[in-house]
């Protein structure tokens, strides 16, 4: 049993033993470092729900909705309450699978998306903050990239159709 643990951001508990209890996460990882604590895992962090997450992913050619932060979470059990995440082996094996299926969406989305000639925007829905930061730097220098060789393709056309202008009298 603990007390009441003091932040910045309010109070937290007062912890009874086998109470389970909200905390973020960032305190639930440090009591689990410290074994003070077990750390109850979200019911779609198991092999049957990731499986189906997977299989949904591979059947669409959208984006599937998944677990905010389905990442960053499955790691953080994987790396810090590995103990307290049945089949912690076959999860990361279905989480890297999940990844691997949507990051491979995402290339796909980016390439055609720069290949468009007209549009200068795109919507991804379903996709997380961690997919966005995955894609973000290498669609901005794709970006930059384009529109160079565009700015240089009109500067030619112009320069080509001035060259073609002739004095007629």
């Amino acid at each position: 049993s603990l007390d009441e643990l003091r932040l910045i951001s309010g109070d937290i508990g007062p912890f009874e033993a086998g109470m389970p209890i909200w905390v973020p996460v960032w305190v639930a990882v440090t009591l689990r470092k410290r074994r003070k604590c077990t750390i109850i895992p979200p019911e779609w962090l198991c092999v049957e729900e990731l499986k189906k997450l997977v299989i949904a992913e591979s059947s669409s050619n959208a984006f599937g909705q998944v677990p905010r932060f389905y990442l960053e979470i499955a790691h953080m059990f994987v790396q810090y309450a590995k103990e307290d995440l049945p089949d912690s082996d076959m999860i990361r094996v279905y989480v890297q699978d999940l990844w691997d299926k949507r990051s491979a969406k995402l290339n796909s989305s980016s390439t055609k998306f720069l290949g468009q000639v007209e549009s200068c925007h795109a919507r991804m829905d379903n996709i997380t903050l961690m997919e966005v930061a995955y894609i973000k730097r290498s669609l901005i220098i794709a970006s930059r990239e384009i529109e160079a060789l565009n700015k240089s393709f009109h500067e030619l056309s112009s320069q080509n159709s001035t060259d073609q202008r002739y004095v007629v009298a």
